[in-house]
């Protein structure tokens, strides 16, 4: 069955990854593009600013308390440091840390129950970078 996608802009953003769902961090691995159904609208330029495209942890995996959870995410069009972007992680609502390398990040010792990880993308002056893929967020369950 084909996906019925809804009038106005869309958004692909593609990258190949691990078997064990670590995306790769090399130059020109990562695609995005936009696209239009029936009416076109502004919006593609959102893609030629700083972004965040989430991919670790998400609830289509099965996780355990035994298994470190792995936290990975792709910057586009900057570069995370200590005096330039960052990216701000959220666990359960609780700020855990400011991340300033690209690079995957491994997660221990959450209890058994839901969880949920939002990543916000900081400027140099550590606010808030203000676009619709700025902050991005997944959930997952944790079982024994």
């Amino acid at each position: 069955m084909p996906l019925l996608l809804k009038e106005g802009i869309h958004y692909i953003r593609i990258f190949p990854a691990r078997s064990f769902y670590e995306s790769l961090k090399l130059e020109n691995s990562f695609a995005s593009a936009c696209f239009y159904v029936k009416k076109k609208e502004k919006g593609c330029e959102v893609l030629k600013e700083p972004f965040i495209t989430y991919n670790m942890p998400n609830s289509q995996v099965k996780y355990t308390k035994k298994e470190p959870i792995l936290l990975d995410f792709l910057i586009s069009n900057c570069e995370l440091s200590r005096d330039g972007y960052k990216v701000r992680l959220i666990i359960d609502k609780t700020i855990k840390r400011i991340l300033v390398k690209w690079q995957p990040y491994y997660i221990y010792g959450l209890s058994e129950g839901n969880h949920t990880f939002k990543l916000e993308l900081l400027d140099q002056k550590n606010n808030k970078v203000d676009n619709v893929f700025a902050k991005c967020e997944g959930q997952i369950t944790l079982e024994k």
